[in-house]
C-alpha cells in the first residue's frame, strides 16, 4: 500500500489522514504543532468535529497513522494548511511555501 505524509494536521488534515489510514493507507501525519502531535501520539484529543477522536484513536492504534513534527519519505504528499487572505482579498499562500520546502516538493 502506498505511504502518504499528510502536512498540517488541522480541520482539513486530520480527517484526511484518518480516514485514509482506515483504508489501509499508511499515513504520515506532520504538523507544527507540538502539542497536538504529542496529543495525538498518547491518543488523547479531544476535536471540535463529532466522531474524530475515534476515528483518530483507532487509526493510531492501528499503527496506520503516524503523528510527527516533520516529514519523511513518501509516495504522495498532501498539503493541508491554511489559505488566509490577505488585505487585498488574495490568497496568503506562505502557509503553503513553507509546507513544502519542508519537504522540498
Amino acid at each position: 500500500m502506498k505511504k502518504v505524509c499528510v502536512i498540517g494536521l488541522g480541520y482539513i488534515g486530520l480527517p484526511t489522514a484518518c480516514i485514509l489510514s482506515s483504508k489501509g493507507f499508511k499515513v504520515i501525519g506532520v504538523d507544527i504543532n507540538q502539542k497536538l502531535v504529542e496529543e495525538l501520539n498518547q491518543v488523547n484529543i479531544d476535536p471540535l468535529e463529532p466522531g474524530l477522536a475515534g476515528l483518530a484513536n483507532a487509526a493510531i492504534k492501528s499503527g496506520n497513522f503516524i503523528p510527527k513534527i516533520s516529514p519523511e519519505e513518501a509516495d504522495v504528499f498532501m498539503i493541508c494548511v491554511p489559505t488566509p487572505l490577505t488585505n487585498e482579498n488574495k490568497a496568503d499562500l506562505s502557509y503553503i511555501k513553507t509546507a513544502a520546502k519542508s519537504r522540498r516538493l
